[in-house]
């Protein structure tokens, strides 16, 4: 089974000044980059479909700069715990990247249910502060 690292994009779509991004790179194990429309969070009364629609072309536009290195961001839609559970069957993830999330209820608590499941899987979850709060 192949080793690798993941980059979970959340609200941090950019390529730029993005820490996880060159960090994970900086690692150099082969790196998965993945994106997840969560059902839960889609059906959230804080949701809107504009948000989503701005979402899908800021994931189009990274993929077409992405293109001119070999790569993509791989779109899911579906729970994170069931993707990360998914991805865990295909490889053996040594770290998950990502921008610590401050958000909702929804969002807390889904971390609070990937951290559980990294925890329990020996996988390092390394998360960084976006935001000055």
């Amino acid at each position: 089974m192949d080793k690798v690292n993941i980059l979970w994009f959340k609200r941090d779509l950019r390529l730029r000044d993005h820490g996880p991004l060159k960090e994970a790179i900086e690692n150099g194990l082969p790196l998965v980059l993945v994106y997840c429309f969560e059902p839960e969070l889609i059906a959230s009364p804080k949701s809107d479909i504009r948000h989503w629609r701005f979402v899908w072309q800021s994931l189009e536009d990274l993929n077409a700069q992405l293109k001119a290195y070999d790569t993509k961001i791989h779109i899911f839609y579906m729970d994170p715990l069931r993707l990360f559970q998914e991805l865990s069957r295909i490889y053996n993830i040594k770290t998950v990247y990502s921008h610590q999330e401050t958000g909702i209820k929804v969002t807390y608590n889904r971390d609070k249910r990937a951290a559980a499941f990294f925890k329990k899987e020996n996988i390092q979850w390394k998360e960084y502060v976006q935001q000055g709060v």
